[in-house]
């Protein structure tokens, strides 16, 4: 993960977003939406990808949402044309 990636979780143990009840659903878009707004602010992205994550070794483990700005040097930097 680049510089400026920030990482929401619920605090009770989930490993869906299925399973999340409808106070933490309610919650969760507005605190997506402040996320990266910051990470727009701090680091000016090109883009910035939020996305769902709950791997474990051989299943779900914990719900994890990544909000990542991706910059045209970050793309340079693995071989990608700027955006």
């Amino acid at each position: 993960m680049n510089l400026g990636t920030l990482i929401v979780g619920p605090r009770e143990h989930v490993v869906a977003i299925a399973e999340l009840d409808d106070t933490a659903a309610a919650e969760l878009g507005p605190l997506l939406r402040v996320t990266a707004r910051v990470v727009e602010t701090l680091c000016r992205p090109e883009q910035t990808y939020v996305c769902m994550w709950s791997h474990g070794r051989d299943a779900r483990k914990h719900l994890h949402i990544t909000v990542q700005p991706v910059t045209a040097e970050v793309r340079a930097r693995h071989g990608r044309a700027a955006l």
